[in-house]
């Protein structure tokens, strides 16, 4: 194993966050390709959803008509990835502190990393009720 003695704090920070990064991309093809995934339950998806979604998210709200837009394959990797994970970083001053934003991509990014096969199935069928 090397030494890290000689990386800065910010090198170290940088090399945890591209392992995140990796290891959250892994996960999202491991989900998205499975041939094998569960069938999902709804109460399930719901009790997910209230628990690790509802504090920022809100199923009358911005979620509602999301199983109108996408389908099956597709709700799926929207709710694994959403594009918020996606957006280039904006240099524009309003929107160079943008915590929220900032908050929104750590969150889906830590969630994306540790969703089970199970909890992503369960999410996507409890989404694919709201029409």
């Amino acid at each position: 194993m090397p030494q890290f003695s000689d990386l800065s704090d910010q090198q170290i920070a940088d090399l945890a966050r591209w392992i995140h990064y990796a290891r959250a991309q892994g996960r999202f093809k491991e989900l998205t390709e499975a041939k094998d995934a569960p069938p999902g339950n709804i109460a399930a998806g719901n009790a997910y959803f209230v628990e690790k979604c509802g504090s920022c998210h809100s199923a009358s709200g911005d979620m509602a008509g999301i199983a109108s837009k996408y389908s099956g394959p597709q709700l799926k990797a929207v709710m694994l990835k959403p594009n918020v994970m996606d957006e280039p970083s904006s240099w524009k001053l309003e929107q160079l502190h943008d915590v929220r934003k900032a908050a929104a991509r750590q969150q889906h990014q830590r969630l994306l990393e540790n969703y089970s096969a199970v909890e992503a199935s369960n999410l996507t069928a409890y989404l694919a009720t709201l029409k």
